[in-house]
């Protein structure tokens, strides 16, 4: 049963990118020439976990990493590229997020109905929280984001269009926020008053970010886009966050809540940034570096074809990118990036 719902999952990833990519609008700037999918050349090395992990998160420290997979989550030493320890869960895990300080990792499972919370030092399930049903039973990749201070977490639901709001220190549900829209991303802002939840509208045919008041648990703002969005993150300064679509990055200002820039691409998949907001690291057919001041291509890295999501190390030196395959680690510098 899990393998026919991680195909699922799977063939529904694969459709929406498609559908992203098909009929990107022109532009008058530059874009990112379409390269050859595939190109292993920056892969430093590949770790198998015996199957496909769906996600990964890097601790604050970039001394491990945690990808989720059927039935558990492996702990990987990032110093030796390797899986050192799995720590078994009983539902199939799928999003995965850290804490600011690194130690807690907390995870979805692929029907967000049940969230884990994993003590990063004894790498252990510390405790688990009931979600409670979903209306739809279908596999559908949530995703969560935790608060700066570390008292609040936020799973999105696609199967039945809500926000469940995890209380962290107590361990029970505050509320679940309906969005009238499919969450696919979720970010919360450094002060952690407000979430970001992107996703896509009506049948999907086009897109929204959701802006949450996590004072209120009320939508204050949504922002409508022309093509679905997959996911979302919030520059570490606070003022910008990133969305990723088929007609490219779009830059939001978090202040008036306008999209202030699109950055033409290739550009569909996840947005990761550095620890400093100096530079933000988006995945299409290949990683794409932008400079964050100036809302330009620095440069872009290959990645091996398959690669769902991936986690970036703080300073941005690397990557752990989550395949069929495995995870991949993937030298993610530019040529005038400082050495790693």
């Amino acid at each position: 049963m899990r393998s026919v719902l991680r195909a699922l999952y799977v063939a529904f990833v694969a459709s929406l990118a498609a559908a992203l990519v098909t009929g990107c609008a022109s532009s008058t700037r530059k874009s990112i020439a379409p390269p050859e999918v595939g190109d292993d050349s920056a892969v430093v090395a590949r770790i198998p976990l015996g199957g496909p992990p769906n996600e990964v998160a890097i601790t604050p420290d970039g001394s491990r990493a945690y990808a989720t997979a059927t039935g558990k989550v492996f702990v990987i030493d990032t110093a030796g590229n390797s899986a050192v320890q799995s720590i078994p869960l009983p539902h199939n895990p799928a999003a995965i997020a850290i804490s600011a300080d690194g130690s807690h990792a907390y995870v979805a499972d692929l029907f967000s109905e049940v969230f884990s919370v994993i003590d990063t030092a004894a790498d252990r399930v510390a405790t688990t929280v009931d979600l409670g049903p979903t209306k739809v039973q279908l596999p559908a990749m949530p995703a969560v984001a935790v608060s700066r201070d570390g008292s609040a977490a936020y799973i999105t639901n696609p199967s039945d269009n809500t926000l469940t709001v995890v209380d962290t220190a107590d361990s029970f549900v505050r509320t679940r926020i309906a969005l009238h829209m499919r969450p696919s991303g979720a970010a919360v802002t450094p002060d952690g008053r407000v979430v970001y939840v992107s996703g896509c509208a009506g049948l999907c045919t086009s897109g929204m970010i959701a802006v949450v008041d996590t004072r209120t648990y009320v939508i204050s703002d949504s922002v409508p886009t022309s093509r679905p969005l997959l996911h979302i993150a919030v520059n570490p300064n606070g003022k910008f966050a990133y969305a990723p679509s088929g007609a490219g990055l779009l830059v939001l200002d978090t202040h008036t809540n306008n999209v202030i820039a699109q950055i033409p691409g290739d550009l569909w998949s996840q947005v990761n940034t550095t620890a400093d907001g100096a530079r933000v690291y988006v995945h299409g057919s290949r990683l794409a570096v932008i400079d964050a001041a100036s809302n330009t291509v620095a440069g872009t890295i290959p990645v091996p074809s398959g690669t769902t999501s991936f986690a970036l190390r703080p300073d941005g030196a690397v990557g752990y990118f989550a395949s069929p395959d495995g995870v991949y680690v993937i030298d993610t510098r530019l040529p005038d990036v400082g050495a790693r």
